[in-house]
């Protein structure tokens, strides 16, 4: 008795084939899940691989060159000295002008010239004098010229400049930017492929969300850092010297009005305390006179007898 009954060669070559394609499916299936979680555990807290896989032609010499090691990507010392430096200069001055109208047709004149007008608050304070708290944009080369052309706009009271050196921060968002956008394209490569789960999807999905979201962030940390590197910021306060205190009649009169308010005051609230110190003692003013109006009764209808006295 045979095992198999005999088919035909062509029953055959389909169990075979079919055979093959679901060892195919399940090798890729595995496959596709480990990159997956090879990719969400790097994304999560570790950037991508090691430089070589990457398949990035090196950087020219004058451009970042990244180090990456233990799964980061990182800037080498050697590569912050062939980066251009960044800096982000920021001033602070307080200025006093006599003339409010000229200086600020002045200052449009000159931030149209060095960059532009970010802010410009102006305030009317007591007796007239004009106060105004502005900002300005200017071109980075032209920072110093800036500066010392709007100091001489007026009368400087206050002064502060400061200069930050954010080249490694540069050069290191650089690094993640490149990191992330490479996890990305890997990520979407496994999701159109579709060779495994359907977990497995969704997972290799949930990690292209998540890099995304951290990529858009720094593109936009990026565009806020050029802007501050391209731009320096010029902060002024600048106000109308103060009010001279004016002179008139009444500033003769006012000591002596003064004087004589305090006087009446002092009049008003001396006779309060005599009337309040009556009134607490009347009570006993009018016992003390009935007092001696009786007194004085008795006496009267009691004369004392004269005492005789007799000689021997």
């Amino acid at each position: 008795m045979r095992l198999f009954p005999m088919t035909s060669p062509k029953t055959w070559a389909l169990v075979g084939t079919g055979c093959i394609l679901a060892l195919l499916a399940l090798v890729g299936a595995t496959a596709f899940r480990r990159n997956v979680q090879d990719i969400v555990k790097k994304t999560v807290g570790v950037d991508m691989c090691e430089r070589e896989e990457m398949n990035f032609a090196p950087p020219p010499p004058s451009a970042l060159s990244l180090k990456f090691s233990a799964g980061k990507a990182s800037a080498t010392e050697s590569s912050l000295d062939l980066l251009p430096q960044k800096l982000i200069r920021t001033a602070r001055l307080g200025l006093e002008v006599k003339d409010f109208p000229r200086f600020e047709k002045a200052c449009r004149a000159l931030a149209g010239r060095y960059g532009y007008l970010a802010d410009l608050r102006i305030t009317d304070e007591e007796g007239g004098r004009k106060r105004a708290d502005l900002t300005l944009r200017i071109a980075a080369e032209k920072f110093d010229g800036a500066i010392a052309e709007f100091k001489t706009l007026g009368t400087v009271k206050k002064e502060e400049v400061s200069v930050e050196d954010v080249t490694r921060a540069y050069a290191d968002l650089e690094a993640r930017r490149a990191n992330k956008r490479i996890a990305a394209t890997r990520l979407r490569e496994l999701i159109a492929n579709r060779t495994g789960k359907l977990s497995d999807v969704i997972e290799a999905e949930q990690a292209l969300s998540q890099v995304t979201e951290e990529l858009e962030s720094m593109e936009a940390q990026k565009r806020a850092m050029d802007g501050q590197i391209q731009y320096s910021t010029l902060r002024a306060d600048v106000a109308e010297p103060p009010l001279p205190p004016k002179f008139n009649e009444r500033t003769l009169w006012e000591p002596i009005a003064g004087a004589l308010k305090d006087g009446r005051s002092g009049l008003i609230s001396s006779f309060a305390f005599v009337l309040e110190v009556l009134i607490v003692c009347s009570p006993w003013l009018l016992l003390s006179v009935l007092g001696f109006w009786g007194f004085r009764r008795w006496r009267a209808a009691h004369p004392r007898t004269p005492e005789i006295t007799v000689l021997s």
